[in-house]
């Protein structure tokens, strides 16, 4: 907060951004006002403090940087890294419906640089589970290399969905499908960890 009560009026300050670095996972900066253009060259004069090797915050645990995702469309298998961009990184949450059922929130990226595959799901745990049925809810787009797919749960008929892990430590699953689901992708199996 700056406090210019009792400055005779007109008067310039000056500012000089002191250094910028990281703090509790945060960027600040310090900045110096001055008020006036001695003190402004008395400060720009004053050597800076060592430098510091500016360190970056950790991503939260729930958020995955390695994985993969496997699938075949029309006949060709493709593997994919996980890819966690910024903006929207892969991530695991556990989260209570309103009606105090327990849940879990997925969003996996992959693709090597654009995310050329998305794997988003609400499923209650581990275990196997039928796509189109209440309260799982599973969609896969795949974007690349000219084709785009977006399937939601019902799109896989007779489909089952198996989750043999579901955390913050890392998610597997596979997609088992008698038939290829309409789009022609099918053996879909995904891993993310942190």
């Amino acid at each position: 907060m700056l406090n210019l009560e009792g400055r005779k009026a007109p008067q310039r300050f000056g500012m000089l951004v002191h250094r910028i670095g990281f703090a509790k996972g945060r960027t600040v900066a310090v900045i110096l006002v001055m008020g006036s253009p001695e003190q402004m060259r008395a400060a720009q004069a004053q050597p800076a403090p060592p430098k510091q090797a500016a360190v970056p915050p950790k991503p939260p645990s729930n958020y995955f940087t390695k994985g993969q995702i496997r699938f075949v469309h029309l006949g060709k298998q493709y593997v994919l890294p996980l890819e966690s961009p910024p903006a929207n990184p892969s991530r695991h949450s556990k989260d209570t419906a309103s009606g105090g059922t327990i849940f879990h929130s997925v969003s996996l990226g992959f693709g090597p640089g654009p995310v050329e595959a998305n794997v988003s799901m609400f499923v209650p745990d581990v275990g196997e589970f039928d796509p189109a049925q209440h309260p799982v809810s599973f969609e896969l787009i795949v974007n690349m290399r000219g084709v785009f797919i977006d399937l939601h749960g019902n799109e896989f008929p007779g489909c089952r969905l198996r989750m043999s892990q579901l955390e913050a430590a890392g998610v597997k699953g596979k997609m088992s499908c008698p038939k290829p689901p309409p789009g022609g992708v099918s053996e879909i199996e995904f891993s993310a960890a942190p």
